[in-house]
Parts: C-alpha cells; sequence; structure tokens
C-alpha cells in the first residue's frame, strides 16, 4: 500500500476525494507503525494540496488539516519542535477531540497529550487520551496512542487502570498478535508502550522480540540496557541509538545518568545531564525516564539537578518531584 502510493504523482494522492483515499491509507500506515512511509505519503500529499484553507471548525474540516494534524503529532512525538511551535495551535483541543475520522482522533490524542507532558500535566493528558480510547472502536489497534496513553497513566500514578488498560486493551487479539501471533508486526512504540505498562506493573518487562524488525529489536535492547543503566553505574553504549528520536535519546541519558547517580558516581552522573539538555529544545520535554523509574533510583539525580546553577536546563528535572507518581515519596 505505501509503495504503491509512494508511486503515485502528487496530483493523484489528492484526487477528486479532496484527499480522502490518501488519508485512509495514511491511517492504515499509522495503526501499522510504518512511520517513514507514512511521514513521506503526508509530506507529498500536503504538497499537492497548495494553500491551506482557514477553517473554524473544533475538529478538522479538511484533508489538508487532518494531515496538518498528523504531522503535527509526529513532530510534537519526536520532539523535531515544541508544542507552541506547531500549526495546529491553532485549534488549542482545551477539551479532548473525540469525533471526526479516527486518525484525527487519535492525532489530536496524541499532540495533546505529549502537549500536556511537557506542560508537566500529566492528569490531563491522561484526559486527552483516555477520552480517545473510549471514542475509538478498536484502541489497541493504534499503539502511536496506547504508548502515550500508557506513559500518561504511569506518569499520574494510576496503577489501578493501567492494569484495566491491560485487561480491556491489552490483553486482547489485536494486541497480541503484535507481540506474539506476528512478530513481523512488532513495532518500536509496540515494544515501548508494552515494556512501560510492564515495568509499572512488576512484569518481566521487556517482550520477546525474535523475529521482530530492527527498530523493534533495537528498541527492546535499548529499554532493557535502560533498565539496567537505572540500577547501576553501567554505561550504556550510544551508538546504536544515534539514529533514534530526540526524547529517546534524551531518556537514555537520564536513564544511565539516574544509575550513575544511584551509585554515588555525582561526577559522571553531571556529565550525562549535560548531555541529556545538549539539543536545542530538550529542556521542553518531559523527562519521561524519571517518570517511570522508582522514586529511590530518582531522588538521587535531583539532587544533582538541585545544586545546579539556576539557569542550567537540566533544573527541569526536577519537576518529576511534584508529578503525582512521585509526590508522596517525595514528601
Amino acid at each position: 500500500m505505501a509503495k504503491l502510493a509512494a508511486g503515485l504523482p502528487p496530483e493523484q494522492l489528492v484526487g477528486a476525494e479532496n484527499g480522502e483515499d490518501t488519508l485512509r491509507i495514511l491511517a492504515v500506515l499509522v495503526q501499522i507503525d510504518r512511520n517513514a512511509e507514512a511521514q513521506e505519503l503526508a509530506r507529498r500529499a500536503l504538497g499537492a494540496l497548495g494553500a491551506p484553507v482557514p477553517c473554524a471548525e473544533p475538529e478538522p474540516c479538511s484533508a489538508r488539516e487532518s494531515l496538518e494534524l498528523f504531522e503535527d503529532a509526529t513532530d510534537i512525538v519526536h520532539g523535531d519542535r515544541y508544542w507552541h511551535e506547531v500549526q495546529s495551535t491553532r485549534r488549542a483541543f482545551e477539551s479532548p477531540l473525540v469525533t471526526g475520522s479516527p486518525l484525527d482522533v487519535v492525532n489530536a490524542a496524541v499532540r495533546s497529550a505529549w502537549t500536556c507532558l511537557d506542560d508537566d500535566d500529566p492528569a490531563r493528558a491522561c484526559s486527552h487520551t483516555r477520552a480517545a480510547i473510549g471514542a475509538l472502536p478498536c484502541p489497541a489497534s493504534w499503539p502511536i496512542l496506547i504508548l502515550v496513553h500508557v506513559f500518561a497513566l504511569v506518569a499520574s500514578g494510576e496503577r489501578a487502570e493501567l492494569a484495566a488498560l491491560r485487561a480491556a486493551e491489552l490483553d486482547t487479539v489485536q494486541w497480541h498478535s503484535r507481540i506474539r501471533t506476528h512478530p513481523s508486526f512488532l513495532s518500536g512504540r509496540v515494544v515501548l508502550a508494552e515494556s512501560t505498562m510492564r515495568a509499572a506493573l512488576a512484569e518481566v518487562p521487556v517482550p520477546a522480540t525474535a523475529g521482530a524488525p530492527d527498530e523493534a529489536r533495537d528498541l527492546g535492547q535499548t529499554f532493557a540496557a535502560v533498565l539496567a543503566a537505572a540500577s547501576s553505574s553501567a554505561p550504556i553504549d550510544v551508538d546504536p541509538v544515534r539514529g533514534r528520536t530526540r526524547r529517546v535519546r534524551q531518556g537514555i541519558m537520564l536513564a544511565e545518568a539516574m544509575g550513575r547517580a544511584a551509585q554515588g558516581d555525582s561526577v559522571g552522573a553531571r556529565a550525562r545531564l549535560d548531555e541529556a539538555f545538549r539539543e536545542p529544545g530538550s529542556a521542553t520535554w518531559v523527562p519521561m525516564a524519571l517518570a517511570i523509574a522508582p522514586w529511590v533510583m530518582v531522588e538521587p539525580l535531583l539532587a544533582i539537578a538541585a545544586a545546579m546553577p539556576e539557569d542550567h536546563p537540566a533544573r527541569r528535572i526536577l519537576a518529576v518531584a511534584d508529578y503525582p507518581v512521585h509526590r508522596d515519596r517525595a514528601c
């Protein structure tokens, strides 16, 4: 499907139905986590649609607006742009979007949830993802939504709701087929969502990735390395993760910093903190690694960050002490 769309001239991507066929293809690509192909398809279709048409509706009212919402949500997820910079802030999504196409509902929830997480408001992030999951006929078919919902639940300390999500959606054939029955469809997002959920529920953390694509295997190994780094001072081999998204790279550096701090290596922890916040915009991203980790591992690193100069971007991690998942233990 992706190859077929890639071979079409740009004008045929939008066609007589104003891009609706393109949006259907895009939705399938998003569901199966074919990220590169989805981004390329959206980029080419946007180029063929010409000048934007202003829309005053609370939800996307054209193929262009749906495609722009997808692009904006993708950039926020990857950390390529801070949410204030995206075009779709003309639709603020103060309330969850639960009407429109499933792709619009998913992309609005993903963009809004990452926005809230970056604003250190995991409870509000949950309100967006929870509403989207309730509005979709099969939420487990959208790993991009499941991942941020799991993150938001963990950061909010909602372990009971996380267990309920597991029972209602992630113990279903739709989700299990991605992990066990058809490993070739196991994506990086599925691995991260499943691993985060298992770690939060004190289960065996990383699913088996034999037979999975390289990205899923690499992320499974990375998550295992992050868990190991959070309990030791051994450095992570960062070379395999240089090509990952900015958020993933930062999470790995923070995990290693936690491990070093917990082992008393304040110099090494400080060096990793410096590296974690070296990229432009990195101080605006939610430090998700510290929301997932237990407080006993987080506290020593926060003490190091608190001793840094007031203008150091790494002090951004101090906000996690107020996350619901850590609030009681931080007092």
